[in-house]
């Protein structure tokens, strides 16, 4: 199982505080890997400064992807356990919608963009804090609770293709 986050290597992403989160949740499950799948970008260096900041068996769990085909992409993104979302700043939130349509539970900052069509515990999780101990513990919730999981994944498909719908409409016109 994986925790996965999207996007381009850039301060905004907030993918330090992902790593550090996940150093923490990995104790705890040391099964779970995190992917972080994107192109390199400014923030490489803070990455590898958090990871090199974590344990081996957490490091070794780790893993960064730059590219892949749309294909791999959609099949990595349709087998995570979870979709990490911890960004400063967005102007839409396309990778969290992605995963709501997928049936991946989202984990997100609570920034307006994702606030927008995440509610927390309705059809994801929401962080109000860049906390990496309060991340963690959203994500193991997503991860533990399949009950709670459950709901939010059939909550959010319905929400997911109810804005992807509503963008195609503004799109045509």
């Amino acid at each position: 199982p994986y925790v996965l986050a999207l996007g381009a290597k850039e301060p905004r992403k907030n993918l330090p505080r992902l790593i550090d989160a996940f150093g923490l949740l990995q104790r705890q499950l040391p099964e779970l890997a995190l992917v972080l799948l994107g192109p390199d970008g400014p923030d490489g260096p803070a990455i590898d400064d958090a990871i090199s900041r974590q344990s081996r068996d957490a490091a070794g769990h780790i893993l960064l992807v730059d590219y892949v085909s749309d294909a791999d992409r959609n099949a990595i993104l349709h087998g995570a356990a979870a979709l990490a979302y911890p960004s400063l700043d967005e102007g839409f939130g396309f990778p969290a919608l992605e995963a709501m349509a997928a049936g991946v539970p989202v984990v997100a900052s609570a920034i307006p963009a994702v606030t927008e069509f995440i509610a927390d515990r309705q059809n994801g999780f929401l962080v109000r804090s860049g906390e990496p101990h309060t991340l963690a513990l959203r994500i193991r919730t997503a991860f533990e609770s399949p009950e709670i999981m459950k709901q939010c994944v059939e909550v959010a498909r319905g929400q997911a293709y109810d804005v992807f719908r509503s963008q195609l409409c503004v799109e045509q016109y």
